[in-house]
């Protein structure tokens, strides 16, 4: 049984720092999977912003990199091993395993995370990424079940994450949106949330959701953040 939950203020992501976006999934034994959407690199084994090592274990369908803390992947390998060493010839004696050749594990690479657009060139960008989204009608009925009124839905600007992958999304996809995107403004480097991939084209990251835009002092889209249906939706004033 597993469960994801947002990064906050009290709890930022390890990996890039940053209290938003990335996601933190409990499994089994109180482990953590931190899926970071800012550090994209993907390194072997990285210093996170809290002094601690953590091991990369794969990039998720929708662009994110999952990582494990190195002292539980250390852990989760040495059982793995042990439940996996014992290999039996057919007569039934045990044969002896071969040993592996020891490899130097890679010094830990501090994690490197892409500067921010300014707050103006990032409203631009998340204004005409909205307009390219629209709200599926069972995520409406979810924000009217959190008492939302029909004007603050409006307001402000929620909109339903497309899937990753070949998922059902009553619209366009993610690639498509990315590709006409990136034929407005060019480059998307930057702009939090976005990545661009092996073959050079831009994705955004991020489970399928409710994507609720982030406003600063000046009331300039500057971030976006994503609300799984099982998660505790904050209802906030109207937005003007």
């Amino acid at each position: 049984m597993s469960n994801f939950r947002n990064v906050s203020k009290s709890e930022p992501c390890p990996i890039c720092g940053k209290p938003d976006w990335c996601t933190v999934q409990y499994v089994e034994g109180n482990t953590k999977l931190h899926y970071c959407r800012r550090v994209l690199g993907c390194s072997n084994i990285i210093s996170g912003t809290n002094g601690m090592n953590y091991v990369f274990l794969k990039q998720t369908s929708d662009g994110s990199c999952m990582y494990k803390e190195e002292s539980a992947y250390m852990e989760s390998r040495k059982e793995w091993e042990k439940a996996n060493g014992r290999n039996r010839c057919a007569n039934g004696r045990r044969a002896k395993p071969k040993s592996p050749p020891v490899k130097q594990p890679p010094a830990p690479q501090p994690a490197v995370s892409v500067t921010s657009l300014d707050n103006g060139t990032l409203d631009a960008i998340y204004r005409a990424f909205l307009k390219k989204l629209h709200l599926q009608k069972n995520h409406v009925r979810y924000l009217r079940q959190e008492r939302w009124p029909d004007q603050l839905i409006i307001h402000s600007q929620v909109r339903s994450m497309p899937p990753g992958g070949n998922g059902y999304y009553y619209g366009k996809g993610r690639n498509l949106v990315a590709k006409e995107l990136v034929r407005e403004f060019g480059s998307l480097k930057g702009v939090p949330g976005f990545y661009e991939q092996a073959d050079g084209k831009w994705n955004f990251a991020g489970q399928s959701g409710l994507l609720i835009p982030l406003y600063d002092h000046e009331r300039k889209r500057t971030n976006t953040t994503i609300f799984l249906p099982f998660m505790k939706l904050p209802r906030t004033e109207s937005i003007s």
